[in-house]
């Protein structure tokens, strides 16, 4: 039974990590475009999240592979997190600025850098 609970556990805190980062990812976007009215900071954003997938797709497989799982998966989630409350409260603090913007960029690369690794570590190891 305790297996199970642990596994539900798990699950349910995947599934809440999975729909923070879909409403940031549909979020971010929009909220540039519209305190920037400048399609080309959109842009930006998206990139933000494009590249690091080209860039350490092929290599996170890899680096998942040789960590432990769980404590990875672990430390990548708790990463993450920080990093959407972070980024709340520097905006409640400071408002939406150009600085902010910019500020958002980089957690975008930095989430989807871990997203990444953590996707990977997730998947089943061969």
């Amino acid at each position: 039974m305790g297996t199970h609970r642990k596994l539900a556990l798990f699950w349910t805190g995947y599934a809440s990590s999975q729909i923070g980062t879909s409403a940031w990812r549909l979020a971010l976007p929009w909220v540039v475009l519209l305190q920037t009215g400048r399609v080309w900071s959109l842009v930006a954003v998206s990139l933000a999240s494009i590249v690091p997938e080209l860039l350490l797709g092929p290599l996170a497989g890899a680096l998942a592979d040789r960590l432990p799982r769980l404590p990875t998966l672990l430390l990548l989630d708790g990463f993450r997190c920080t990093l959407y409350v972070a980024c709340f409260l520097a905006l409640f603090a400071t408002g939406t600025s150009q600085t902010a913007i910019y500020a958002l960029t980089a957690v975008q690369v930095a989430d989807t850098s871990a997203g990444i690794l953590f996707t990977s570590a997730r998947a089943p190891h061969a």
